[in-house]
């Protein structure tokens, strides 16, 4: 059986943007919200930062663990993005609570 991450992905990792080939072993599964602000950073990619009233439009996808390392070299995991379980609203309304998404670090709303 093939380990996977419920993960959550915004801005350059949804399906179609610049770095959605990533993502391209990953099962999609829903459009989805989550509790958070995105910020423009100036340098081609948003910074999300959870909490707040904001929401944010997003990806709920499962991706095979053997990926992930591609995606932590882009977020700069551990240093410029951290990484949480959050809670997301599929559009299906319904509560999805164990997957994973990026914030960027020494920011909050």
């Amino acid at each position: 059986m093939m380990e996977t991450v419920n993960l959550i992905v915004y801005g350059t990792l949804m399906r179609g943007k610049a770095n959605s080939h990533l993502c391209r072993n990953a099962t999609f599964i829903s459009l989805c919200k989550i509790k958070g602000t995105l910020y423009k950073t100036g340098w081609g990619y948003p910074a999300f930062v959870p909490g707040g009233k904001g929401v944010v439009k997003a990806e709920f996808v499962v991706l095979p663990e053997s990926d992930w390392p591609a995606i932590e070299r882009l977020e700069g995991y551990p240093t410029l993005y951290d990484r949480r379980k959050i809670g997301n609203l599929s559009e299906l309304r319904e509560e999805i609570d164990d997957c994973v998404a990026y914030h960027r670090n020494g920011v909050s709303c």
